[in-house]
């Protein structure tokens, strides 16, 4: 089972599948623009903090809903709170580490990047249900979570 098929988006309705990637793009764009002048004013550990919180949030509706607006609309703003974890997790990184040594780590962090693909392609063989898939992809997130406290 996929997002596809539960939505509906297939034959005349397979201009749908565009929007959904439109919209999370979109969600990027605006996440990757105001992450960085938010994590300016309140902090950068504050907001990348929040931002795991919020995408972690932003699931749920994409799990539970049976609308296909409301699950764009949180597909919007998982990719709001994504960009912005993203963003704001490479700058706090290349603040502290030394001038020296930046390069190396922003390939490292790139190795992260393609780390969680493949892990993504691993999980996506074994557990074909796109929306168990979703919620076992976002757990790991939980453990983020617990540094607030």
């Amino acid at each position: 089972m996929s997002a596809i098929s539960d939505f509906n988006m297939v034959c005349q309705h397979a201009g749908l599948r565009y929007h959904y990637l439109m919209v999370k793009f979109l969600g990027a764009f605006v996440g990757s623009t105001l992450s960085g002048l938010l994590s300016d004013l309140y902090g950068r550990k504050l907001l990348f903090l929040s931002c795991i919180l919020m995408s972690t949030v932003s699931y749920a509706p994409q799990i539970m809903s049976s609308l296909y607006w409301v699950f764009l609309a949180a597909h919007f703003f998982e990719g709001v709170f994504s960009a912005g974890i993203y963003t704001v997790g490479f700058v706090y990184v290349m603040e502290i580490i030394g001038p020296n040594y930046r390069m190396l780590a922003g390939i490292v962090l790139d190795f992260f990047w393609i780390s969680g693909l493949f892990i993504l392609l691993t999980a996506s063989y074994w557990i074909r249900d796109w929306k168990l898939l979703v919620t076992v992809l976002v757990s790991p997130n939980l453990l983020f979570i617990s540094y607030i406290w």
